[in-house]
């Protein structure tokens, strides 16, 4: 049903267009009309790739913080855990 709505749609504006121009332009008219229709969908085709690659680049920064956060944080627990064993083996 999406389909036919965009076919529709596009029909529609393709008879405002139309109105428009004299008999004699009307085929360049169509001609430049769907050019600018098909740059138009390139075009957003185009930034939804963008922000689909913006999305996964912030979600890997996202994802490489936080492991190097926990690894930060288990190397430190490692050096208190190996400080407080070895002040006991030295006071026994």
């Amino acid at each position: 049903m999406n389909g036919y709505n965009v076919q529709v749609s596009f029909l529609q504006e393709m008879k405002k267009v139309l109105a428009d121009l004299q008999p004699q332009e009307r085929l360049d008219g169509v001609e430049a009309f769907v050019r600018l229709k098909q740059k138009n969908k390139q075009e957003a085709a185009a930034k939804k790739l963008l922000a689909g690659t913006e999305l996964l680049v912030s979600g890997g920064i996202v994802w490489s913080l936080a492991t190097l956060i926990t690894l930060v944080s288990m190397v430190l627990a490692l050096l208190a855990i190996e400080r407080n064993t070895r002040s006991r083996q030295e006071s026994t």
